[in-house]
């Protein structure tokens, strides 16, 4: 993972959506799939 730390807020929306997307199994659904809601 690249981030830019000259952008961070440490919000950690990163850390959470890394964790997210990394969990969600070989079957699970993609989160991508409806980016906007």
């Amino acid at each position: 993972m690249v981030i830019d730390l000259d952008l961070c807020v440490g919000c950690h929306a990163c850390a959470v959506a890394c964790k997210s997307w990394n969990s969600g199994g070989m079957a699970g659904p993609l989160t991508d799939t409806q980016p906007y809601g």
